[in-house]
């Protein structure tokens, strides 16, 4: 477990500095372990319990705000998890009212844009599992992102394109869910990838 200077440190180093004291003060109620991931195309955080201790993991990769959406994500999870066990479901009802509850201090200008606060306050009337379900607001978050030009996201690439993504050359499929079917030039081998994912642009499709 860190210690407040490292967490303070840390938090610091990541998110906007007006949502510093607030993240603390979560961290002094629900203490937790906050370990920073590589770049995860499959999800932007997570939650786990290793004897009895609450850690969580956020992509060392994401925009400040994405960052601090995601870190309350999972602060929420842990929340629940000291107040129910694993008795209850990971994202129903008590984990919803949990992440608005924690969210609704932030949502003023002071910590997030005005562009995404319209976004997040109607995301969080009912919060989903993952925010990749909802491109209104992952395309809003990505707007903030620092990559350089030639990436987008998998979602707004139509169908055929051709792209890169963690070194390697995909074609992308259908919708399935919240995934597209995208298919490895190399291997031929079919991977769900998500939406959000952002991916380098090699060619679009001769005929959309």
């Amino acid at each position: 477990m860190q210690t407040p200077d490292q967490i303070r440190q840390l938090l610091a180093a990541k998110i906007p500095q007006q949502a510093v004291p607030y993240c603390e003060s979560l961290w002094h109620t629900w203490p937790f372990s906050l370990k920073l991931a590589g770049s995860r195309t499959s999800k932007a955080g997570d939650f786990t319990v290793r004897n009895n201790r609450l850690c969580i993991s956020v992509n060392r990769n994401l925009n400040p705000y994405l960052f601090l959406f995601t870190l309350i994500h999972e602060i929420a999870h842990a929340v629940v998890y000291r107040q129910y066990g694993r008795k209850v479901s990971p994202h129903g009802r008590e984990w919803k009212n949990t992440f608005s509850g924690l969210m609704a201090p932030l949502l003023v200008t002071k910590y997030f844009p005005q562009d995404l606060l319209g976004h997040l306050q109607r995301h969080l009337q009912n919060p989903a599992a993952s925010s990749s379900f909802d491109l209104a607001l992952t395309r809003c978050f990505r707007k903030y992102d620092l990559h350089p030009d030639g990436f987008m996201l998998l979602a707004d690439l139509p169908q055929q394109a051709l792209f890169r993504l963690q070194q390697r050359w995909f074609i992308k499929g259908p919708l399935r869910r919240s995934r597209y079917a995208c298919q490895c030039v190399r291997t031929q081998r079919i991977y769900l990838v998500p939406g959000q994912a952002l991916v380098s642009v090699a060619q679009l499709p001769l005929f959309a």
